[in-house]
């Protein structure tokens, strides 16, 4: 969803999980691997606050915190909630390989907890959870819209840039 915004507006995208995670270089290990780690709230903040500068931007994440600081510029909200099995469906179609671009492999109680993270998206409480995320899209007074599945994502892709 994120891509097709960002080349349908030709507009700079940013994930949120790029500012929130850094990688290090790992001695010892092959090659062109690093390890991933959490950066300081306050440099992602900073990170978040610049990019927000720009005149147009697609932010894609599911930090409600950056979000929320977010949705001070935002013109646009589109909440994107596409339910459980069809979120879990396409993790394990895509192999969760966009965990990969950190640099390294997941190993097996990595990608169970990933998938329990999506399995409980409804019963969290956190900045994570549907409740924090619901929350913010019914409170947001510009304009807004929720997209339940990968076909209405599809189609709303495809509509004429108005």
């Amino acid at each position: 969803m994120a891509r097709g915004l960002q080349e349908r507006f030709n507009s700079p995208l940013l994930s949120l999980d790029k500012i929130v995670y850094g990688r290090k270089p790992v001695e010892d290990v092959e090659k062109g691997k690093s390890r991933v780690f959490q950066r300081e709230k306050t440099d992602v903040r900073k990170e978040l606050s610049e990019f927000l500068l720009q005149d147009q931007w697609v932010l894609e994440g599911v930090y409600g915190e950056l979000i929320e600081q977010s949705l001070q510029r935002a013109t646009l909200y589109i909440l994107v909630d596409r339910g459980v099995g069809e979120c879990l469906e396409g993790i394990r179609i895509r192999g969760l390989k966009m965990l990969k671009q950190y640099g390294r492999d997941l190993n097996p109680d990595q990608k169970k907890r990933i998938l329990q993270l999506i399995e409980d998206y409804r019963k969290r409480e956190d900045h994570l959870g549907w409740s924090c995320h619901h929350g913010l899209f019914e409170n947001f007074p510009g304009r807004k819209m929720q997209i339940q599945s990968q076909a209405e994502m599809d189609q709303f892709l495809k509509l004429p840039v108005r």
